[in-house]
């Protein structure tokens, strides 16, 4: 549904209950009750006594269809995201498995699972996987990513040790566009190939938000998940 498509939908409603608004307004003004005397605080009596003559069934029953276009338009927008007006938002589940293609080498899949767990459709364009190696490494290296990563720990609250970067796989679909509609999912996969001496491994994958814009702090600059691999056999 497009912009201008809500805004109708959005003027039809307020106007479809304008009418209905004021065509209760006048049903009680022909059974004799007035409305304003009523919000001033008079006509109490009068009105109760009109509704228990049994002649104000057509008010209630404006009545009653206003409250159930109200119920239905609060149903639409909670439930069934007929007014998208969240920001997007991905969830990122990673599923890492390896097979020994021979002495030497080893392939690694991840399989990125994007859920969209928002209201509003989420638009793929750009993503990235990056493999790294966790172990086996020379001391030397560790002990510089021991002192960096120590260095930083207060400094950022998501910051990840740099791991010696195996390879990147990154994924522009600019030409292809993909569109994970609210509730949905779309999976991302991703093919290694190492050398059959790496132990452990770290996998991580990067979905941009192409809604982002730095002027609106609500808006993430993306999502990502981050998974140790441990190659066991």
């Amino acid at each position: 549904m497009s912009q201008w498509l809500k805004v109708v939908a959005v003027a039809v409603s307020l106007a479809v209950a304008f009418v209905l608004v004021a065509a209760l307004v006048s049903d009680l003004a022909a059974l004799g009750y007035n409305v304003a005397e009523a919000w001033r605080g008079g006509g109490f009596t009068k009105a109760v006594t009109v509704f228990q003559s049994g002649v104000a069934i057509d008010a209630v029953q404006s009545l009653v269809t206003i409250a159930a276009i109200a119920i239905g338009g609060l149903f639409a927008y909670y439930n069934r995201g007929l007014f998208r007006r969240t920001e997007p938002h991905l969830t990122i589940a990673q599923d890492v498995s390896h097979r020994r293609i021979n002495d030497q080498h080893v392939q690694i899949a991840v399989i990125a699972t994007l859920r969209n767990g928002s209201n509003v459709k989420v638009e793929v364009r750009s993503s990235l996987c990056t493999l790294s190696q966790v172990a086996p490494l020379e001391p030397a290296l560790v002990a510089a990513l021991y002192d960096v990563g120590f260095g930083n720990v207060r400094e950022s609250r998501t910051y990840r040790l740099g791991w010696p970067v195996l390879a990147v796989i990154p994924r522009d679909r600019s030409g292809d566009r993909l569109i994970i509609e609210p509730g949905a999912a779309h999976q991302l996969v991703y093919e290694f190939i190492i050398t059959s001496g790496v132990q452990s491994v770290a996998a991580v994958t990067v979905v941009s938000n192409e809604r982002y814009d730095a002027a609106r702090p609500e808006r993430a600059d993306g999502w990502t998940a981050y998974t140790v691999y441990d190659i066991m056999d």
